[in-house]
């Protein structure tokens, strides 16, 4: 892959199609991946729901773990206003909250902060 940037700033990642080598190099590559339109929210204010992308990511695991916890009911089912499915953040921390494993012992490094 590679990053292309368009004549108005805007990066493109890009991808070989696998095209003869005798077309012009423009040619020789399609869009994989678009730039997301820009947050209306300040960069201090997260928005409060959450896709589950972007919730997995929030407590630190992938799509498969997160897609997990929620089935085994460690992590809130989401909410479907119309055709989106979201995640409530709240309730995605006071989910990782109950998680526990809070415990001093549990913590590898509660020995340095004495």
């Amino acid at each position: 892959m590679s990053v292309k940037e368009t004549s108005t700033g805007t990066k493109l990642t890009l991808a070989a199609t696998g095209e003869p080598s005798g077309r012009p190099v423009d040619r020789q590559f399609q869009v994989v991946e678009k730039r997301r339109r820009p947050s209306a929210l300040p960069d201090n204010l997260p928005p409060r729901g959450l896709s589950r992308e972007q919730a997995a990511e929030y407590i630190g695991v992938g799509t498969t773990t997160w897609d997990n916890m929620v089935e085994d009911g460690l992590m809130p089912k989401p909410k479907r206003p119309y055709s989106r499915v979201v995640w409530d953040r709240y309730a995605i921390d006071k989910a990782f909250s109950a998680l526990g494993g809070d415990e001093e012992a549990d913590d590898p490094f509660a020995h340095v902060a004495q």
